[in-house]
Order: C-alpha cells, then structure tokens, then sequence
C-alpha cells in the first residue's frame, strides 16, 4: 500500500509543469505578445545602434520567417505600395533595415524581393531557418 502511494506521489510530481514568470520585456510578457519573437527591437550581430533612422546593411547568415500569412512585401523602405504577399512560414534573408523595416532576399542571392515590417518577420526564438522545424499555426 505504501509503494502505491509513493508511486502515484511521483506520478502526481512527474505531471506538473513548471514553469518561471515571464521577466519585464520578455515574450511572456503579455504587454509584448504582440511582437514576441518578432524582429522589433532585436539586434543583429554587428548592427549599429547609432544610426536607428538610417538604412542600414545586415551583415549576418540569420535566416527570418514570415509570422502569419499574407504579409505585405513594400516596394520601399517607407513608401506604402504593396510590391507583393507572403505566405506564413517563409524562409527570407535580410540585407538591410530601417526603423521600422527589413529589406530581404529569398535564398542566399537574387534581387530583394522588398521591404517587410519588423513586426511580420520571426527573429528569436524560432532557430535559424531552415535548421528549425516549420512553424506551427496558432489555433
């Protein structure tokens, strides 16, 4: 009797999730769901914070994803006119960004397809590409 509650102790114990509070800024954060893992505010590696509203060059082999689907592809860094629309899920390299936007490329050369909204584009948390498996839906 005695090793059947021992083992629905460890049962029980072996069930629960732990899990940490989210700390100030993090994606738990539900002030900064909106951009959870997105590229707003992330820093690429060798990015120069002194320029934040200058087009700036991204000298990094990070591969980003769309975060939802139709996301808009504009034709400039801070013109309006949808170039074109991409799907959920896709892998794009970034080459430069402003602000508020990344420019990028699909594969590793080519003309850039465009600029994209910092908050469309996966930037943490979702490995790097390829190397990651395809992201889930939210539903």
């Amino acid at each position: 009797m005695k090793s059947m509650r021992n083992i629905c102790a460890v049962i029980v114990l072996c069930s629960l999730e732990i899990q940490a509070l989210p700390e100030e800024g993090s994606c738990g954060n539900e002030r900064n769901e909106e951009n959870c893992g997105s590229c707003v505010g992330y820093r690429f590696p060798g990015e120069n914070s002194n320029a934040p509203d200058m087009v700036t060059p991204i000298d990094s082999p990070i591969i980003l994803r769309t975060l939802r689907q139709d996301v808009p592809v504009y034709q400039g860094e801070q013109t309006t006119p949808v170039r074109e629309y991409l799907d959920f899920d896709i892998d794009v390299k970034p080459i430069k960004q402003t602000s508020q936007r990344i420019q990028v490329i699909k594969g590793y050369a080519g003309t850039p397809l465009g600029w994209i909204e910092k908050r469309d584009l996966l930037c943490q948390g979702g490995g790097q590409g390829a190397n990651a498996g395809p992201l889930k839906v939210k539903g």
